[in-house]
C-alpha cells in the first residue's frame, strides 16, 4: 500500500473506533441520523443569571407527527420584568407567562427544533414547561 492510502485507511478506522459504528459509509456525503422517535417533544432550558436573566429555550420534536400550536409555559416572579425576546411573543397573567413561537417555527416537523428565548432583569423565571411537560434544565 502507499503510504497516503496507510493513512487514509487508519484515520477511517480510528474515526470509526472512536464513533463506535459498525457499518462504514459509502457515499462521501453520508447523512446523519436523527434521534429516535419518542412519544413526546423534548424542552431544554439553558438559563443564564448576571444582575438579570437570559433564557435559551430548544424544543425539538423528536416525534413522528409534526409538532404544532406548542407553547412554553414559566412562572416570572412579580418582582421581575421581560425586557426583550427572540423568536416568538410573550403573554403574561400575574406570575404565569407563556411564549409563543414565532409563525415559521410554529409548527415543528419531525427531527427538526427550534431555537426561542427572552431576557429581563430582576429575579429569573421558573417552572418551564412544554404544553405542560415539563422541560429540562441544562
Amino acid at each position: 500500500m502507499q503510504p497516503i492510502r496507510i493513512l487514509t485507511t487508519l484515520a477511517a478506522l480510528v474515526c470509526l473506533a472512536t464513533a463506535g459504528a459498525a457499518t462504514v459509509a459509502t457515499t462521501p456525503a453520508a447523512a446523519v441520523s436523527a434521534p429516535a422517535a419518542t412519544e413526546a417533544p423534548t424542552c431544554e432550558v439553558d438559563l443564564l443569571t448576571f444582575g438579570g436573566f437570559q433564557v435559551f429555550i430548544s424544543v425539538a420534536n423528536t416525534t413522528t407527527a409534526p409538532l404544532t400550536n406548542w407553547t412554553v409555559q414559566f412562572t416570572l416572579p412579580t418582582s421581575s420584568r421581560i425586557e426583550s425576546r427572540f423568536n416568538g411573543t410573550i403573554t403574561l397573567n400575574g406570575t404565569a407567562g407563556t411564549f409563543h413561537p414565532a409563525s415559521w417555527i410554529a409548527t415543528l416537523a419531525p427531527g427538526t427544533e427550534a431555537n426561542v428565548g427572552f431576557g429581563g432583569s430582576g429575579t429569573a423565571p421558573t417552572a418551564f414547561a412544554l404544553n405542560g411537560v415539563p422541560c429540562t434544565l441544562v
